[in-house]
């Protein structure tokens, strides 16, 4: 689940279902505004904060996730996974 979080309390989705934030540099200003919350971290490589394409005081996230040389537990066995990047962008 992603996007603005600009005045919402988050903590919600951490401590009652599981959910792991993601974005740690500022997004707007200093602060971390748009948000990524996923439930399984350990499917995910890095997560960048660039300058956006578009007209916006926001930054854009760009999160990649592993590569596919990269071995994933799943449900107790080792699966590969394809990489594939993210793109979040907000036009606020």
């Amino acid at each position: 689940m992603s996007g603005d979080f600009n005045k919402l309390d988050c903590s919600k989705f951490e401590i009652d279902f599981g959910l792991t934030q993601i974005v740690t540099q500022a997004t707007h200003g200093r602060s971390i505004l748009d948000k990524c919350f996923i439930n399984r971290p350990d499917l995910y490589n890095s997560v960048n904060v660039i300058t956006s394409l578009i007209s916006t005081k926001h930054k854009a996230v760009l999160i990649k996730t592993r590569d596919d040389n990269e071995d994933v537990e799943v449900n107790g066995s080792n699966t590969r996974n394809g990489a594939r990047n993210i793109l979040l962008q907000t036009n606020s």
